[in-house]
């Protein structure tokens, strides 16, 4: 199994973290946590990824961006990402993006925090 397989955040990055032979402690020292126990939280899924975050743990534990924020944004609005993830919706978007004067982003492009 990989964390590829796997649906619940919680799940994927601690997966993932052991995927990549990490320790809970290096991974909480990199995204700024001062222990582990937040990241064990978020890994028992007693405690919901921060969404403003979801990013940096998807570029830290190498998880494609997209893909991982869609498993954050089902997990904790389940409705709100059937409506965004849905083909229609998405087809829309992608339409109304590239009539409009906004650049398009592509993954990796954006802000920076």
């Amino acid at each position: 199994m990989t964390h590829r397989d796997l649906e619940k955040p919680g799940d994927i990055i601690s997966q993932r973290r052991k995927e990549l032979q990490m320790t809970q402690t290096e991974v909480s020292r990199t995204l700024g946590y001062k222990n582990p126990n937040f990241l064990s939280m978020i890994e028992r899924n007693d405690s919901l990824v921060p969404f403003d975050r979801a990013l940096e743990y998807a570029a830290l534990l190498e998880i494609e961006p997209g893909w991982f924020l869609e498993r954050v944004l089902r997990h904790q609005y389940p409705r709100t990402a059937e409506f965004l993830f849905n083909r229609t919706t998405l087809e829309r978007l992608l339409k109304d993006r590239e009539a409009s004067d906004l650049p398009v982003i592509t993954p990796g492009e954006g802000r920076k925090s």
